[in-house]
């Protein structure tokens, strides 16, 4: 006899389109990193001239986060989901083809803009067609594919660059033709009536996308420009003053992006922190790993690549397991679990002296961040109604990727700092260590954070035995 929980083979169709699509979206964004080379060598360029081949794809991608997922909720999941993996689609065709860098950028933030509408819309498919322990496998299973597609970032950049970095933009063509059809076949059509009602709030929108803008470009520049100069000053106390009136509006203007107790839930703030602090412990070690392994290790890119195997298998496959452990009562004894291992992964990177120890220190990294991950994203779509799941999702990925680009920025500075200026940071070691060690700090604030939670659940347990 079937368990209730099991899927139909339309279902596990849907679930797989859904999958892939965010897999992509995760897997080019990091997979360009370990291409820079040769872009810049192809097109007779510094690599430091090419930064904005990323920040362009991050700033229309976490700009368009909050109104992508208002407009998923309003206007039908599966119907914006198609349209944001067609948008990414045409892009990765004009990267491919990009006959110079300026082309090349605009590719880049039109990636930014459909996979906005891609990451939100697959979650939120999800999440508004299954309910109780089914929603919870399926959740992880999506949300597991996105962590091992950013995970699997700069191995397969590595990879496709041996060969020629236009592969890394080609080879999603085929994964969308593949997803494109499967999700108009298998997922059910949902949406919110409630939200199509509503006209939609661009005031809120414009200063979340505009604030998030004037944040990136100032946190991405700072250095490039001088921390005290200007232009950072501007842009950074304008897209503050953006974000303030973001926040405001949501929480006393008419018609916000989301429900005001949303933003006022302290459940949901709290996994919000958590998850942020994950991101930011996932972006700092794969950054600056890559520095090492390649700068001091002499590791070639592909060689790397491979490397990151290690963190990426458990980092997937924890995210995953996520959605079946999400409605244990011992949840936050999990998270506060999962980030003590990881605060230990990451500082055992620091004190590794064999790469055998730092694919252990890896795999232990992976399990604690993907777990964390994972169930702060399943616990915050509990927390609200299945119509406004894409909305939950698109506001938490802003607020990750906005954390994570500034906790970047600062640790590039950090490091900086430590080595007494730009020349030979990327070779000092112990700079290097130094902010890894920063970054489990800052994992472990997460531990004390859920630890009151932890221990009422386990209070609570004991009680009931």
């Amino acid at each position: 006899m079937a368990h209730s929980y099991a899927f139909s083979w339309r279902e596990r169709l849907g679930l797989c389109a859904a999958a892939l699509s965010t897999l992509v979206v995760q897997l080019d964004w990091l997979a360009v990193n370990l291409a820079l080379p040769q872009i810049a060598h192809d097109f007779s360029q510094s690599v430091t001239n090419l930064q904005w081949v990323l920040s362009g794809f991050m700033l229309a991608f976490g700009g368009l986060l909050p109104l992508a997922g208002r407009l998923v909720d309003a206007y039908g999941r599966r119907r914006l989901t198609i349209c944001g993996m067609g948008a990414f689609m045409a892009s990765s065709g004009v990267c491919a083809a990009a006959p110079d860098v300026a082309w090349l950028i605009i590719g880049r933030v039109l990636q930014g803009a459909g996979g906005a509408f891609v990451v939100p819309g697959s979650v939120a498919m999800i999440a508004g067609s299954f309910e109780g322990r089914r929603k919870n496998i399926g959740m992880g299973f999506v949300m597991g594919a996105a962590g091992a597609g950013a995970a699997l970032g700069p191995f397969v950049g590595g990879l496709l660059a041996e060969f020629d970095w236009r592969y890394v933009f080609l080879i999603n063509l085929p994964i969308g033709f593949l997803a494109i059809p499967l999700i108009y076949w298998c997922v059910r059509p949902s949406y919110d009536p409630v939200a199509a009602a509503l006209n939609s709030p661009w005031l809120s929108a414009g200063a979340a996308v505009l604030g998030s803008v004037g944040i990136t470009v100032a946190v991405d520049r700072g250095t490039a420009w001088g921390w005290g100069s200007p232009l950072t000053l501007l842009c950074g106390g304008a897209g503050a003053l953006l974000l303030v009136v973001f926040v405001l509006h949501e929480l006393k203007g008419p018609n916000p992006l989301h429900e005001r107790s949303f933003y006022l839930d302290p459940v949901v703030q709290l996994l919000t922190v958590t998850g942020a602090l994950s991101v930011i412990g996932y972006a700092i070690l794969s950054t600056f790993s890559v520095i090492y392994l390649q700068e001091d290790q002499g590791l070639v890119p592909l060689a790397a690549g491979c490397i990151f195997l290690s963190l990426s298998i458990p980092d997937a496959a924890f995210t995953y397991v996520a959605g079946s452990v999400a409605a244990s009562a011992y949840m936050y004894v999990y998270l506060c679990a999962a980030m003590v291992v990881a605060t230990f992964g990451i500082l055992l990177v620091t004190w590794a002296e064999t790469l055998p120890l730092y694919v252990v220190a890896f795999m232990l990294c992976g399990l604690g961040i993907g777990l964390t991950g994972g169930l702060t994203n399943v616990l915050t779509q509990h927390r609200v109604s299945p119509e406004r799941a894409g909305g939950a999702a698109s506001l938490s990925l802003a607020a990750k990727m906005l954390a994570s680009a500034i906790a970047l920025a600062l640790a590039a500075t950090g490091l900086e700092s430590l080595n007494g200026g730009v020349v030979g940071a990327a070779t000092n070691t112990g700079a290097l260590e130094g902010i890894l060690r920063a970054t489990a700090l800052l994992m472990g604030l997460g531990f004390l954070l859920l630890l009151p939670r932890a221990t009422r659940a386990v209070r609570g347990g004991v009680a009931g035995h």
